[in-house]
């Protein structure tokens, strides 16, 4: 029996995770004494026909609730008999409150004065801590530019449900839909070095202001804050407004040839058509593709795995080689496919005797390759469409892109085999592991192109100058965590790990090299952990692509994403923390 989805199970998760109690709340009100150089923050909202006069009040009673009283409101927009009288009432008892029928987006963005400012959707409510949280944040070095929270939806009968936990910002999630969403503060002199708003852009605003923004600062200045701090109203949503289609694809293609990928395609998702997929640009003359297989006996794989290479994928012939790194075979049968395959002047086989080292084979091959990208090839990989290295090289050949890693299918039927990997408390795992391979997942985690902390060394592609860069595998670790480890490095190096559902492969998992079942592999398999422990000790523990409020995925073939008890520490707590230290 599979455990309820998230929108099933978030009621009672709300009542047990999704609100303050009354310690926090006084913890919070402690902190806050603590604040030096409180910032003035700003928020601003539009008046729409559909707005109601209780969503409204709501929508201005959580500001007034606010445990940070350093906020401003700005409203913009018609004079609507149904609120003006409400409207007048709140800002002539509270003058933080503001209203100009004649102003948009941009003008209120001129007129406001606080440190940071966030677009809200009509009638939309902030959490009660909303502004505690912010005010904290920016104590950061180096504050951020850009701040996003996760959110959800508040029926008419102020029922919260559908959230939106959001993962880490990446430009090639981003580029698929507006994943900050709200609440999400923008830095005011980011903001006017920009011009503000583009009102011209209709509902899709916001999204063109979020790829604006954060193609404008660093990475570094982009943070989220894993915690629900916005509830929106059921309606108000920009994607179900008229023109957000048009508008949407319009600031996406405005965004790709300001970052030079003006010739890009693009298409709707496949399995989320309501977010794009960008076809990103290959050179006219492609550059060539080294291909590295460790294998060892086990014809029946490796045969399998070179057709697809030789006979079904598409780039051109003079531009791929596939280096075979024979670690020992002694089966007949596999020793002659090694010789057949030769024939082919596309191939080379490699001898590499010895026991089994996974990096030190791939980093032999990878010292002999002639091509400027690599890819890390398993033997048991089977190639299913023939566009698969073209999706992954184009993303491969961005610049701030360090790995490429692809979507693979179990070839027997049971879905999802891998889809990016998930760091936790003691374990790595994969994401929706035996999802259903049509499936887009939560948030479109196995449908859309977006950064993650790791993906398998199955199938993975990069430039050889990267690869190089980090110094290769590392031959310390011989079986496991090798990849996990160079997608780390990599990172470090300053360059992003990206995954791609539009690369599809069949992956028959440890099918070569076998499970670890004696007791020398499981001591070796535990030192491999401890090495693993020790280098990145605390980026193992929480993956900040994987939402704290969702759970770590298993193997016990629950394939859809299940809520988790919070793993985040809030920032009232880490000050009581910090106290007692």
């Amino acid at each position: 029996m599979h455990p309820p989805s998230i929108y099933d199970a978030y009621e009672d998760w709300v009542q047990q995770h999704g609100s303050l109690t009354d310690e926090d709340r006084q913890l919070i009100t402690a902190d806050l004494v603590n604040l030096r150089d409180p910032p003035l923050l700003s928020v601003a909202m539009p008046l729409v026909p559909e707005l109601r006069q209780e969503d409204l009040r709501r929508a201005i009673d959580a500001l007034r609730n606010q445990l940070y009283p350093g906020w401003e409101l700005w409203l913009w927009g018609i004079d609507l008999p149904a609120v003006l009288p409400y409207l007048q009432q709140a800002m002539a008892t509270d003058p933080r409150i503001r209203w100009s029928a004649q102003a948009d987006a941009q003008a209120v963005t001129a007129l406001a004065c606080g440190e940071m400012l966030a677009l809200l959707e009509p009638g939309a409510v902030l959490a009660e801590h909303t502004f505690y949280e912010v005010a904290v944040a920016l104590r950061a070095r180096p504050a951020p530019d850009v701040l996003y929270a996760d959110e959800d939806r508040l029926g008419p009968d102020g029922h919260r449900h559908t959230p939106r936990f959001k993962p880490l910002w990446s430009p090639e999630l981003l580029a698929t839909h507006d994943m900050l969403g709200q609440p999400c503060f923008y830095r005011m002199s980011l903001l006017q070095r920009l011009g503000g708003p583009r009102p011209e852009y209709g509902p899709a605003m916001g999204w063109d202001l979020a790829l604006r923004a954060t193609a404008a600062t660093t990475p570094d200045r982009i943070v989220h804050l894993p915690t629900v701090l916005c509830h929106g109203q059921d309606g108000a949503e920009p994607e179900r407004q008229d023109g957000y289609r048009e508008n949407g694809e319009r600031a996406l293609r405005d965004w790709l040839a300001a970052e030079g990928l003006g010739e890009a395609r693009l298409r709707p998702a496949p399995l989320q058509p309501s977010a794009w997929q960008i076809v990103y640009p290959l050179p006219v003359e492609l550059p060539p593709v080294s291909v590295i297989i460790p294998t060892r006996d086990r014809p029946e794989l490796l045969r399998a795995c070179c057709t697809g290479l030789l006979q079904m994928t598409d780039w051109p012939a003079d531009r791929l080689e596939v280096l075979v790194v024979d670690n020992g075979s002694t089966d007949p049968e596999a020793l002659a496919l090694l010789r057949q395959l030769t024939a082919d002047p596309r191939l080379r086989v490699l001898s590499a005797p010895g026991s089994f080292n996974y990096p030190r084979l791939n980093n032999l091959a990878a010292g002999q390759a002639r091509g400027s990208m690599l890819v890390l090839l398993n033997n048991d990989i089977e190639v299913l469409e023939p566009g698969w290295l073209r999706e992954m090289a184009a993303l491969a050949l961005q610049r701030e892109v360090g790995m490429v890693g692809a979507k693979l299918l179990y070839p027997t039927g049971e879905g999802v085999q891998h889809a990016g990997l998930v760091f936790g408390p003691q374990a790595v795992r994969h994401l929706l592991r035996f999802a259903p391979a049509n499936d887009p997942g939560y948030g479109g985690q196995l449908a859309l192109t977006q950064a993650l902390s790791a993906v398998t060394g199955a199938c993975m592609m990069l430039r050889r100058e990267v690869y190089e860069e980090v110094g290769g595998l590392d031959e310390g670790l011989a079986v496991a965590f090798n990849d996990i480890d160079l997608c780390l490095r990599i990172q470090d190096a300053g360059y992003r790990i990206v995954w791609t559902p539009h690369a599809v492969l069949a992956h028959r998992e440890s099918a070569s090299r076998g499970l670890d079942v004696t007791e020398p592999q499981r001591q070796r398999a535990e030192g491999e952990l401890r090495f693993m422990q020790r280098r990145w000790g605390e980026m193992l523990e929480q993956d900040p692509y994987h939402n704290p409020n969702l759970m770590l995925y298993d193997d016990t073939g629950h394939s859809q994403a299940q809520l988790s008890v919070p793993r985040r520490t809030p920032p009232w707590r880490r000050a009581v923390e910090a106290a007692q230290a």
